[in-house]
């Protein structure tokens, strides 16, 4: 067989299991590991599929921070007193990085506090000449 008739067929065939099969009946290299390794690939990634419609989800799941939980607020109020993390690990008898954790998820918290009191507290702009509060009032410009 040509190179070129090859080719064709290779293109048509992309990159299932089955062109592996057929192209080393063509070129008569033996390729059935990596044959047998496409089809364990192509059989997991259906099962991965399959389980995700069903609902199951993949992942790590995340872990219940009962420790960290309890002593938040006194490593939110160590933290706002001043003292470094390392001090107040050794203090509470937690990891630096648990410290560190806590603080962050506060400030995530109250930025996302902030947010959401801007968007509410935002005045509603309709155009350039009406605001909400002149609709209240019933005075309109323009």
């Amino acid at each position: 067989m040509s190179s070129e008739n090859y080719g064709a067929i290779a293109t048509r065939l992309g990159r299932i299991p089955q062109s592996g099969l057929v192209q080393s009946a063509f070129c008569g290299e033996p390729q059935n590991a990596e044959f047998e390794r496409d089809l364990l690939r192509e059989r997991v990634r259906s099962g991965i599929a399959a389980a995700r419609k069903r609902g199951v989800i993949f992942g790590r799941r995340p872990g219940q921070r009962v420790k960290a939980d309890r002593l938040a607020p006194k490593v939110l109020k160590l933290v706002g007193e001043g003292q470094s993390y390392r001090e107040i690990s050794h203090r509470l008898g937690l990891s630096k990085n648990t410290v560190l954790d806590i603080v962050k998820r506060h400030h995530a918290a109250r930025i996302a506090d902030r947010r959401l009191q801007i968007y509410w507290l935002k005045p509603l702009r309709l155009n350039n000449h009406c605001s909400a509060a002149t609709l209240k009032s019933g005075v309109r410009f323009g």
